[in-house]
């Protein structure tokens, strides 16, 4: 649609309905948000384009930014939110420059404009969060850590925020503390799959394997489908020197993802170690030879002394 069209249809809806453009141009912004939201990115983009045309402030410059964001067109929505910035350097307008640099992978530019933004609103426990990412982007853990904290100290609530703060202390080599702001984001939110494996991890550096085994334990029910947490746990149970569960373990990952290539790894050397067990009896201490009875399935071999080169001639594939 052409400028002079947009424009005259804009004044035309307002003549139609009795208001003036200015209110056309609010309901405009509203509707761009919303059809946005809901994925129908055409009409909100033109329901955005009227509002930007209609009013020319910052309100709808940035709801124009929005839905171009939401469709992917990162470069176009950056115009659109300086233009807005230019318009009204609030900590709203500037968050949402900083978050599309930070989009686009400029995290020095979103760095700078995090701080302005919280010079405004030095409160805002998301603004202290985001500006931690770009600092930890940037390779500055120390920077991302205590703006971590402060967005934490904020909000004690905030599941990333004790999240990120966790993965800051791990990075710099700080089991503990690491390890207690991880059970604090879990005793927020214990749905995340990346919580479970955060403090598994956690037990493991510090050679906690009982309790690495327990967590991965709860997430093995809560996460069935993932390959990976299961053959975690089979190598939690092996370096906690419990050999029977890790067999347990290791089988059942096999038996309900046969392709999971880590898992036959896993076995082999768990079963060159010497594990006895009646199970165990009928598996081949020199190959993984499931084919040698119909209970595991049959022809699959692998000689643990080559799996690697196995794995890629068999095309077994690691799948989570």
């Amino acid at each position: 649609m052409a400028l002079a069209d947009t424009q005259g249809a804009a004044q035309a809806l307002a003549d139609y309905l009795g208001v003036s453009p200015d209110s056309v141009g609010d309901f405009a912004v509203d509707s761009a948000y919303s059809l946005a939201d809901l994925g129908v990115y055409s009409r909100a983009e033109a329901w955005a384009l009227l509002a930007s045309l209609t009013l020319k402030d910052d309100d709808s410059f940035s709801a124009l930014a929005y839905v171009l964001s939401k469709e992917g067109e990162k470069e176009r929505a950056l115009e659109f939110y300086r233009r807005a910035v230019e318009l009204d350097s609030s900590a709203t307008n500037l968050y949402n420059l900083a978050y599309i640099y930070d989009e686009l992978g400029d995290y020095e530019s979103a760095k700078r404009l995090y701080k302005l933004a919280l010079k405004k609103t030095p409160s805002d426990e998301t603004i202290h969060l985001n500006l931690g990412n770009a600092f930890w982007n940037l390779g500055d853990v120390r920077g991302a850590e205590a703006h971590y904290r402060e967005a934490l100290r904020l909000n004690p609530r905030y599941y990333n925020a004790a999240f990120n703060l966790a993965l800051a202390y791990r990075e710099r080599g700080y089991y503990e503390p690491a390890l207690h702001y991880a059970l604090e984001a879990y005793s927020l939110d214990s749905s995340d799959y990346d919580i479970y494996m955060l403090i598994a991890g956690l037990y493991e550096s510090l050679e906690d394997y009982g309790k690495e085994a327990a967590v991965l334990r709860r997430a093995w029910e809560r996460f069935p489908d993932s390959a990976q947490v299961g053959y975690y746990l089979a190598r939690a149970y092996r370096m906690a020197g419990d050999t029977e569960k890790a067999f347990r373990a290791y089988r059942e990952v096999i038996e309900r993802f046969p392709r999971f290539a880590e898992a036959y790894a896993g076995m082999a050397e768990l079963l060159g170690e010497g594990v006895s067990s009646d199970e165990s009896d009928s598996w081949d201490l020199g190959s993984l030879s499931f084919g040698a009875t119909k209970k595991w399935g049959a022809g699959i071999s692998y000689d643990s002394r080559y799996f690697q080169e196995t794995v890629y001639r068999e095309e077994l594939v690691v799948m989570d």
